[in-house]
């Protein structure tokens, strides 16, 4: 199982390309990179041996001082290799 880390600035194009392949059928809303930007904090990614972006979720706040994951995306050649599990 890979580790989940921290999202960077220089992840911020793909997780906005990642989140917007899954909007035309419904499954997410559209976000702009700058709205990735000023939610980087939010962005948990799971990166292959090279160190590219392969998965990534994004915390939502319900109602402090909960919050939940929600948007769990991967990159479609990474599917079904367990990154998105749950441990």
């Amino acid at each position: 199982m890979r580790p989940i880390a921290p999202a960077r600035e220089y992840d911020v194009p793909v997780l906005a390309d990642l989140n917007n392949r899954f909007a035309p059928d419904g499954l997410t809303l559209p976000r702009s990179e700058s709205f990735v930007e000023a939610h980087l904090d939010d962005y948990r990614v799971i990166r292959d041996d090279d160190g590219h972006v392969v998965g990534a979720s994004a915390s939502t706040n319900t109602r402090p001082p909960w919050s939940s994951w929600s948007r769990s995306r991967s990159i479609r050649r990474s599917r079904g290799r367990g990154s998105a599990r749950s441990s």
